[in-house]
């Protein structure tokens, strides 16, 4: 077994990449969720996982044409909640920094600004394709704080993901987790490893 599958096993499921995102103390009481926030998030997964469909996905309940629509409306949905934030935010101050995400975690790597405490419960905004200015806002609660060359690496649990958009987060992981496996190997074949 190759130390990266190794790493995968002992720590699971998980994804790493360099993307945006920015924290902000929470302050609603634990256990609670915003259902507002949850219907967000989940049109926005929704929507991420329709687009980075390579081809399509025919059901015997659903035809070709009901599929289709279904991504046509996901796409309106998102567009709808783009322009939206567009209107209603100002320019984000979110940081690029490596990021590692899990089916119940979260960890970065921030090199500025103020860090949080642990124990501290953040809204944690996560850009999760550069094409979309819009963030998925994970409900988190910091477990870890640790110095490293490159700066501090933040590790946090995530809290309160239910239903579909737990669904959703676990089929989003695990595809994206898929293709930087997949994308792995392909170096692998190409970069004439030993």
């Amino acid at each position: 077994m190759s130390e990266e599958m190794q790493n995968t096993s002992a720590t699971g499921v998980s994804y790493d990449a360099t993307l945006y995102l920015d924290w902000a103390p929470r302050t609603d009481s634990p256990g609670s969720s915003s259902s507002l926030e949850s219907e967000r998030n989940e049109r926005l997964l929704r929507a991420l996982l329709l687009f980075q469909e390579s081809h399509r996905e025919v059901t015997e309940e659903a035809g070709e044409r009901s599929g289709e629509l279904l991504r046509i409306e996901a796409k309106l949905d998102l567009l709808f909640d783009l322009v939206c934030q567009l209107l209603t935010s100002g320019p984000r101050n979110a940081e690029c920094c490596p990021v590692k995400l899990r089916m119940t975690a979260v960890s970065w790597t921030t090199g500025s600004g103020s860090l949080p405490n642990v124990g501290d419960r953040l809204w944690l905004s996560v850009f999760l394709d550069p094409g979309i200015p819009q963030s998925l806002r994970l409900p988190v609660r910091v477990s870890g704080l640790h110095r490293e060359a490159s700066g501090c690496r933040i590790d946090a649990g995530i809290e309160t993901l239910e239903g579909p958009l737990d669904d959703l987060w676990e089929r989003f992981i695990f595809r994206q987790h898929r293709r930087m496996i997949a994308r792995q190997k392909a170096r692998g074949r190409t970069g004439g490893e030993c």
